[in-house]
């Protein structure tokens, strides 16, 4: 039987790419898909452009939201 994070882990692990969800500064939503690797502990790192459209987003409004689908 698997557990709870074993179970994760290899939803992760079945796809690198996770989708950041941000909204603009005029409130509308903006998604994005990066590629984004993640540690023992389920963190998740990526890197884009600062001028990137989410990258703004995020700047303004740090709430977002990560979509990963297996």
């Amino acid at each position: 039987v698997m557990n709870e994070a074993e179970l994760v882990k290899g939803i992760l692990s079945s796809s690198p790419y996770l989708n950041i969800a941000s909204v603009s500064p005029d409130g509308f939503p903006w998604n994005t898909p990066v590629y984004a690797p993640w540690d023992e502990h389920l963190n998740f790192y990526w890197s884009s452009w600062r001028n990137a459209e989410h990258s703004k987003n995020i700047h303004h409004n740090p709430n977002v939201f990560l979509t990963i689908y297996d």
